[in-house]
């Protein structure tokens, strides 16, 4: 039979209002149809879309958190940020305020 179900696909639909009337817009998920406004007797516009990707945007974002937390942990760097504080502070002992105009 032609007529055959090969899904039920459950309705989920956000109505924006626009200066020309209502639109109705799909929920962002990863695969869809939306059903548009009527062309004519029994014709209706369908949009189908898939987004298959979607879960490796969310995957690469965490894995790049994720990174930078290790990354701010690794103890190379805080090694560094002493040594770093330390001269920052040797330096500054040597420079006493001196009067405008006497030679260093």
């Amino acid at each position: 039979s032609p007529h055959q179900v090969v899904r039920d696909l459950e309705l989920r639909v956000r109505v924006v209002a626009l200066a020309g009337g209502p639109l109705a817009v799909p929920h962002q998920d990863q695969r869809g149809v939306a059903l548009g406004e009527p062309l004519g007797e029994r014709a209706w516009a369908v949009r189908v879309h898939s987004k298959p990707f979607v879960r490796w945007v969310w995957l690469g974002g965490l894995l790049m958190a994720l990174g930078g937390v290790v990354a701010a942990l690794d103890a190379r760097y805080r090694r560094l940020a002493v040594k770093d504080a330390a001269r920052e502070r040797r330096g500054s002992e040597g420079t006493a305020a001196r009067p405008a105009g006497a030679p260093a």
